[in-house]
């Protein structure tokens, strides 16, 4: 089989040609454009193994890529975050309550305060949750004050003092509706992640 000589070569053969047929006063050109042409077309052939992946190819190809972005971006949490914790707020189930706005801080460092408008209440409603914090946090203990501002009610604040037990995970306060006798009404909850 004939192996296609470097593209560059193609290149500079024809700039040689082009300087040979100025330098000779153009009495060769004929021969030389008809030379030029049979070099190029020799030298870039196009091969079957050449042609564009078919198109089972390029889904598998595409699931590939989706796989690494994950891998990598779970790596950079892993290298940037390594005792990543998440707080997020959010009420009980079927909850009728209205909440405004939620101020919090973290062991005295206030966080930005969270405020809700109709569609993100709505979406509290429905059993979202809201992040107020993506960070690293030592394991140990640490103390949250919140204070919830609500519709037509008094505001609540409450302090809740936790130890962190492991170096990764999420960190729910919920509002509770109807706390039970001796209960106060925002609780803390802690999940593991696991990798």
């Amino acid at each position: 089989m004939i192996q296609p000589i470097q593209h560059r070569l193609s290149h500079d053969f024809l700039r040689v040609a082009r300087l040979r047929l100025v330098s000779s006063g153009l009495h060769w050109h004929g021969a030389l454009i008809a030379t030029a042409v049979i070099m190029y077309s020799l030298c870039n052939p196009v091969f079957a193994d050449e042609a564009p992946p078919a198109p089972s190819n390029l889904e598998d190809a595409k699931s590939d890529v989706l796989q690494l972005d994950r891998d990598l971006a779970h790596l950079k949490q892993r290298l940037l975050l390594p005792q990543r914790t998440q707080l997020i707020f959010g009420l009980t189930p079927k909850s009728k309550l209205t909440v405004n706005s939620v101020q919090v801080s973290l062991d005295g460092r206030p966080l930005p305060d969270r405020r809700y408008d109709q569609v993100a209440l709505d979406a509290l409603l429905k059993g979202g949750a809201d992040t107020i914090m993506d960070a690293n946090l030592k394991v140990g203990a640490h103390v949250l004050d919140v204070t919830v501002l609500q519709t037509n009610r008094e505001k609540i604040t409450q302090r809740i003092e936790f130890t962190k037990t492991v170096p990764r995970d999420i960190l729910g306060i919920q509002l509770i509706e109807h706390p039970g006798v001796g209960e106060l009404p925002l609780k803390l909850v802690e999940w593991s992640q696991h990798d």
